[in-house]
């Protein structure tokens, strides 16, 4: 009688912290989703439209992200791009009346390619020492829906890339001021992350 008592307690218990876990999933899904909420989900046409692409992933969770960034290291799949979502006419409006560019509607990505060239350029902790700068670690890259919907700053870069206008959006966290630098690109209607680095504050 009492084995069975035990395990019915057992059995019980697991279910209450399988419901406990997903509970606790969901709310933080809802929290950031309130952190990037200057960003639009695409609608079910468009998903099933790129759920097939080579090139194309939709931003689903962390994790999913996380995995995107470490084959992108590992030399994978390099023509690829992350979709975080799109500019939302709030946020478009807030940036507009700072910097004076319209970026409405478009769709802010993170290219493989371009993780690559930052873990390269800013990926070396002896070398963004010596610049008063830490490293971007894998987990930065999480945080630019976050910079880009919240920015404590954004304004236009006095440098174009390729042509193409380019805006600056920081933002401090953790004792870091992480600055990222997305470029309009136009025609493909992606406002893409060129770069980002970290500064070190006291």
């Amino acid at each position: 009688m009492l084995e069975k008592v035990l395990k019915a307690i057992l059995r019980h218990g697991k279910i209450w912290y399988r419901m406990v876990c997903n509970f606790i999933d969901i709310m933080y899904k809802n929290d950031r989703k309130g952190l990037i909420s200057g960003l639009d989900d695409y609608d079910e046409r468009q998903k099933e439209r790129w759920r097939s692409s080579a090139k194309i992933v939709l931003y689903d969770n962390d994790e999913q992200a996380l995995e995107f960034v470490k084959a992108a290291l590992a030399g994978f799949s390099l023509d690829r791009k992350l979709y975080f979502g799109r500019i939302g006419s709030t946020l478009a409006k807030r940036i507009k009346d700072v910097t004076g560019y319209n970026i409405s509607g478009r769709n802010l990505t993170l290219r493989a390619g371009n993780i690559r060239k930052i873990n390269a350029d800013h990926g070396s902790e002896k070398r963004e020492m010596i610049r008063g700068q830490r490293a971007i670690t894998d987990a930065d890259y999480l945080l630019i829906p976050i910079i880009v919907s919240q920015p404590d700053e954004v304004y236009p870069s006095p440098k174009e890339y390729l042509g193409k206008p380019v805006l600056m959006f920081e933002k401090v966290v953790d004792g870091s001021r992480i600055t990222i630098v997305a470029v309009d690109s136009g025609g493909s209607y992606d406002l893409f992350i060129q770069t980002m680095y970290a500064e070190k504050r006291a």
